[in-house]
């Protein structure tokens, strides 16, 4: 063929465009490939008849090979004669779909597009996306531009065909209207958020559905979802989320004209007849951030219906928009009086001091400077507060906290240390937790116990946190008679009766705190823990044997050297681990595939291509499944740490090994994955009455047998 087409070549375009495909297939290569460029553009505007009975230009084709079949159903299939021939794929020079790739899917997705939305529309669209997900590094600037354009190539149950910009990644249930697309193609994060740039939620967008919100008459509002609404304009506040340009002066305006704000039941003293009220934010109400305040002023003024415990949560949004002046503590002036003087005490305000020290190793800020703390005693004291000219409830109080620019003056009825009430106690608590920024829950619960404890348990108390105090900080705490104490007592000295108690169930190695279970994977010990009774080594070492045997029987490439994490190997004949303990779990394996866990059972979701690190943390008992299980203040950091949300890929997983009846012939492994979630859904039902212990609730765990 010269540089224009033959006479024969035009005829057989016309009237036999089968003919031609088979010659072009069987001689296209070896006799006409140099003249490609002279029929190219002739050739690709052929008609040719489809497997739809309907007649298309070529490119606008695709060769019905079973792999496009089985992966690109909805797409056009010209009639190509023996479509496993391989000589077809030369046909890509004439833009003919010849094999499987991003081309092919991006015709598919056109195609679903132009099909009636129906039951198996979700399903194949989802198989496009993880496809394009897998491949986003192949993935063009064409096809980005084509998904990004205002087409709608993106497919939301909710919302239909739509452009890409309507979506949003993470939504969540307070925002009823929104898009969201993790938990509809979790598999699809890396096409989405990374390449294509789709965001969480943002601010801009709850304040959109708080607008909305507003227009709907009070008597017929969501009470509750609008309360998460606003939370959940905090948390992005705080998370800092979005740029400078969303959170700017014309969306904080927006937020002024807003009566969404809920107050507590209304008074009828206030004009308003008993019920739920909104204000905006240039209206008259406070927020009560201290129950005692709170308490005071309740059916007096108008006050934000959250809880106290939640007023820390909407702190990023008060700041942001400015209304500090509407928080209680800041707004109230206090007039306490006294029956009689209050007598300064030097040895309370010596122990506070110190103990202030300890606590404030608890907080963000380790290295902060604490004010002079003094403690002073008084017969009795009653409080006064008031705001503008309301005058809050007049009540005896218990305990009284003035604090100026660099001191803190604490006037007590008893001595703060010992036997004092549980108001008392509470109010001391939450004004260290509060001055120390103590934001880690784990270590809320060692403030009051830090408060009661002699100086010589502080060390323990601390080392159970994971917090390696300085000498300086200790010896400070710590005076020579103590110290004599703290020896003579070979267990834990000097606590009351009480806070003993509490100390023993928080504690994260003490092993008679279960009959039978062992917590035989605490990573720090106190010179209390450090004998473990031979018979829960010997438990522990039964349930880790028995797991290692499981993953040698189902894992090709298990090693026990490599991949048993935990002190106890060695008694096996391997070698001595040497890791450090306190954040690793007993066992770790990495799936470069992302799927051998899950094909063995292990784990219920296979998340093919991505390596994947699962930290198993093995938990053994000699009775059966329901008997509850210890857990550790590391083990519940650990779980922590790699909890995962569905709908992201994870690159790290923990898991709990479950083995019981561990000394029958055959014992029972099941798996728990995710048991931070599981905690904290209930699955798996925590309490504290002897430590951490860890019982199943209704939910099953994966179960294997080995």
């Amino acid at each position: 063929m010269g540089m224009t087409l033959s006479r024969e070549c035009r005829w057989l375009i016309a009237k036999d465009p089968k003919g031609l495909l088979l010659l072009l297939r069987d001689h296209l290569l070896k006799d006409y490939h140099s003249d490609l460029q002279y029929i190219r553009q002739e050739v690709q505007c052929m008609k040719i008849t489809c497997r739809d009975g309907q007649e298309r230009q070529l490119k606008d084709t695709a060769v019905p090979s079973k792999s496009l079949l089985d992966s690109c159903p909805h797409i056009a299939f010209g009639e190509f004669p023996d479509p496993e021939n391989a000589n077809w794929s030369c046909f890509s020079s004439f833009s003919v779909t010849t094999q499987v790739n991003i081309k092919a899917y991006m015709q598919e997705l056109q195609a679903v597009l132009l099909s009636p939305i129906g039951t198996e529309t979700l399903g194949a669209v989802g198989q496009i996306y993880t496809y394009l997900s897998k491949n986003c590094r192949n993935l063009k600037g064409d096809a980005k531009d084509k998904l990004r354009s205002v087409m709608e190539l993106v497919y939301h149950p909710q919302g239909g065909w739509v452009p890409l910009d309507a979506c949003v990644w993470q939504g969540s249930s307070y925002l009823p209207n929104s898009l969201a697309l993790a938990n509809i193609y979790p598999a699809s994060s890396e096409l989405f958020q990374r390449t294509l740039g789709v965001a969480d939620v943002s601010v801009a967008e709850i304040i959109k559905e708080l607008v909305r919100v507003d227009k709907i008459p009070g008597s017929s509002r969501d009470h509750s979802l609008l309360k998460i609404t606003i939370l959940a304009l905090s948390e992005s506040l705080g998370k800092g989320q979005p740029s400078p340009v969303q959170v700017n002066d014309a969306l904080r305006g927006t937020m002024g004209n807003l009566q969404i704000f809920p107050m507590v039941s209304t008074p009828e003293s206030l004009g308003e007849p008993p019920g739920v009220v909104y204000r905006s934010i240039d209206q008259d109400w406070y927020v009560g951030d201290r129950g005692v305040l709170r308490r005071a002023f309740v059916e007096r003024v108008y006050l934000l219906d959250f809880e106290v415990e939640d007023i820390y949560k909407l702190m990023p949004l008060i700041k942001w928009l400015s209304i500090d002046n509407k928080i209680l503590s800041s707004a109230v002036q206090q007039r306490t009086t006294y029956l009689g003087s209050p007598v300064y005490n030097r040895g309370w305000s010596n122990d506070i001091q110190k103990k202030a020290r300890c606590i404030a190793l608890l907080g963000i800020n380790t290295d902060m400077t604490l004010p002079h703390l003094e403690v002073l005693l008084a017969s009795g004291l009653s409080v006064e507060r008031t705001i503008g000219g309301i005058r809050g409830k007049t009540e005896a109080g218990h305990v009284s906290i003035t604090e100026s620019k660099d001191s803190v003056k604490i006037v007590v009825l008893e001595d703060p240390f010992k036997n004092s009430s549980p108001r008392v106690d509470k109010e001391l608590v939450d004004f260290f937790i509060r001055m120390c920024a103590i934001e880690d829950v784990s270590r809320v619960s060692l403030v009051s116990l830090i408060f009661k404890a002699s100086f010589g348990d502080v060390r323990d108390l601390l080392e159970g946190a994971n917090i390696r105090a300085s000498t300086e900080v200790l010896d400070f705490c710590v005076d020579e008679a103590e110290q004599h104490a703290a020896a003579e007592d070979g267990e834990i000295t000097g606590l009351n009766a009480a806070a003993r108690g509490v100390f023993k169930q928080l504690s994260i190695g003490v092993p008679r705190l279960l009959s039978h279970a062992t917590d035989h994977g605490p990573r720090i010990f106190t010179s209390a823990q450090q004998d473990l009774p031979s018979r829960f080594r010997e438990i522990g070492l039964k349930a880790e044997i028995h797991v290692n045997n499981f993953f040698q029987q189902h894992l090709p490439d298990w090693k026990p050297e490599k991949h048993w994490t935990s002190h106890l190997r060695e008694e096996r004949g391997y070698s001595v681990f040497l890791g450090d303990e306190s954040a690793t779990a007993d066992f770790s394996y990495t799936d470069t595939e992302g799927k051998i866990l899950q094909a063995i059972g292990v784990v219920r979701e296979s998340w093919s291509s991505h390596t994947i690190t699962y930290h198993i943390e093995v938990k053994g008992t000699v009775c059966g499944f329901e008997e509850p299980f210890h857990f550790s203040q590391n083990q519940m950091n650990l779980a922590r740490k790699y909890a995962f949300k569905h709908g992201k890929i994870p690159s790290d997983v923990f898991l709990i090994g479950r083995v019981y009846n561990v000394e029958k012939e055959k014992p029972g492994l099941k798996f728990y994955w995710n048991p931070w979630e599981m905690i904290n859904k209930g699955s798996l039902v925590m309490t504290v009455n002897d430590g951490y212990r860890i019982a199943p609730g209704n939910t099953a765990a994966t179960c294997k047998s080995a």
